[in-house]
């Protein structure tokens, strides 16, 4: 059986669909109308490599040859 790997693109994409649904349950309703007010202009989100200790922090292994 093989894993097929999302691109970066899309994990981000998902990242930002599941923050946006729990907003509105996890957002006073002004930082949640600031939210969707500045989010087109600020909002982003980048990936980075995975620092040396990631792995203690995420509880298994990082394969760094997986692209």
């Amino acid at each position: 059986m093989t894993t097929e790997l999302v691109s970066i693109d899309e994990s981000l994409d998902s990242a930002f669909e599941i923050f946006y649904e729990m907003a509105e349950d996890s957002l006073e309703y002004d930082d949640l109308l600031a939210y969707r007010e500045h989010f087109d202009d600020t909002g982003a989100g980048v990936a980075v490599e995975a620092a040396p200790d990631w792995e203690q922090h995420v509880g298994f292994d990082v394969d760094r040859d997986a692209s």
